[in-house]
């Protein structure tokens, strides 16, 4: 969903994505797989810089926050324009 669109805050490179996928047998004889996207540091996976951030994050733990900070802005922003115009329509009223 991100990718390329947000930046590290360590070292300003851009974050790309990539896939995790791990796969083994466990001793009782079940398997197990997991695929999972992954967001991670540009720089810091290629060595460009020294980064003191991590180089990968969980894609969809990224993509949740960003909604809620998303989801809570709006939010804000839909209930301090229903408050100015609540406002103008009071100031408008009682003139």
């Amino acid at each position: 969903m991100l990718s390329g669109n947000i930046f590290c805050a360590h070292c300003g490179g851009r974050i790309t994505t990539t896939h995790h996928k791990d796969h083994y047998f466990r001793k009782d004889g079940s398997e197990y797989l997991k695929d999972e996207l992954k967001y991670r540091c540009y720089h810091k996976a290629n060595k460009l810089c020294e980064c003191e951030g991590q180089t990968n994050y969980i894609a969809a733990r990224v993509d949740e926050a960003v909604c809620q900070m998303s989801a809570s802005k709006l939010n804000l922003s839909i209930t301090a324009g229903l408050l100015q115009i609540k406002i103008f329509i009071l100031k408008n009223i009682t003139m």
